[in-house]
């Protein structure tokens, strides 16, 4: 029975709105202060739990990934995870200092088109995000038309990946909101980007949940073939 729950298409998208509406219950009869307090400490800690908890689970099904293709998507696969990993940890704003830079952080367009940021700085950082963009597209035009299809045809995989696909662009649609709406000189208030601040960090700690998702429905998708 569990089995059969897991293998259904909405199961991710499940997960992902079970853990988002709890996150929401337990900090909204919070005043701001403690929400933001929160976020910063406690959702911060059960996201790099959440990315240990997922990536135990993806290792223990390794043994399904047996083709030489498989292989090599799975080694980018493991690429993206491990910067999303440091990401989340905040390697953009160690690499910015260590890099002697002034800017904060090191993988945005400012850092980029400052002209107070070292070349070499510029260079690295560069060459780190070109390669993570370059395992994504790769991914991407691989398997779309794939996913496409199975997405219409209503299979699980399909339906995972577009869960992971769409709670990871909502929460940074939300995450940019703010300071979007400030430049168009709309003003919200701090209970309300508070608010926001959870939706982005719970939809955050959905996404190695989902990866983990993937990788047993897919290994239970191959085990049934054999």
């Amino acid at each position: 029975m569990l089995n059969k729950i897991m293998q259904s298409p909405l199961y991710a998208l499940l997960i992902s709105t079970g853990i988002i509406l709890l996150s929401f219950l337990v900090l909204t009869p919070l005043d701001t202060s403690q929400i933001m307090d929160a976020l910063d400490y406690e959702l911060d800690i059960l996201t790099y739990c959440c990315y240990a908890f997922a990536l135990g689970i993806m290792i223990s099904h390794l043994s399904v990934f047996q083709t030489k293709r498989e292989k090599i998507h799975l080694a980018l696969f493991f690429f993206i995870y491990t910067f999303a990993i440091l990401r989340e940890m905040g390697i953009q704003h160690w690499l910015a200092k260590t890099l002697g830079t002034t800017a904060t952080t090191a993988f945005k367009l400012r850092f980029f088109s400052s002209p107070d940021n070292p070349l070499s700085a510029k260079i690295i950082s560069g060459l780190i995000l070109l390669s993570v963009i370059a395992s994504l597209l790769y991914l991407l035009i691989f398997y779309a038309p794939k996913l496409t299809k199975g997405f219409f045809k209503y299979q699980t995989l399909s339906w995972t990946t577009a869960t992971l696909a769409g709670v990871g662009i909502a929460g940074k649609i939300v995450d940019r909101l703010p300071s979007n709406l400030k430049k168009a000189d709309i003003q919200i208030n701090e209970s309300t980007i508070s608010l926001m601040k959870v939706f982005e960090e719970s939809s955050e700690m959905c996404l190695p949940l989902i990866c983990a998702v993937w990788f047993v429905q897919f290994s239970h998708i191959k085990s049934s073939k054999k």
